[in-house]
């Protein structure tokens, strides 16, 4: 029996994946440089190479099955589900990356501001 990994809700790196797929389909087909776009997005979010891919059968075959947009994710809801979650340490690295860099930056620029502020009344 295959293990069940209910999705999240629409913040799921499965579901993102799925959706973004379905929009990219031109039909059932998935061009070349779109799947490797999602596969590097499914990566970022912490997705295995293999996870990402099958996230991409799943909906390309949802699509030829005559499920079309959105939908396709949709209709594929109770598949995605089996594809297992990334781990979280992984995803909540990728999150805590770009806060960090804006923080940083962002005690940067109040210090530069303080010394040109100082440079200038003194």
């Amino acid at each position: 029996m295959a293990m069940v990994h209910p999705l999240s809700g629409a913040t799921d790196p499965r579901w993102v994946l799925a959706v973004q797929a379905a929009r990219a389909l031109e039909g059932a087909v998935l061009a070349p440089e779109r799947r490797q776009g999602l596969l590097r997005l499914g990566q970022r979010m912490g997705l295995t190479p293999f996870d990402a891919n099958l996230v991409l059968a799943i909906i390309q075959d949802r699509a030829r099955r005559g499920h079309l947009g959105e939908w396709c994710a949709a209709a594929a809801a109770e598949q995605l589900a089996m594809v297992p979650p990334p781990r979280c340490r992984a995803v909540g690295r990728a999150h805590l990356v770009q806060p960090m860099r804006v923080a940083l930056w962002c005690v940067g620029l109040v210090a530069a501001e303080a010394a040109l502020l100082w440079m200038i009344l003194s």
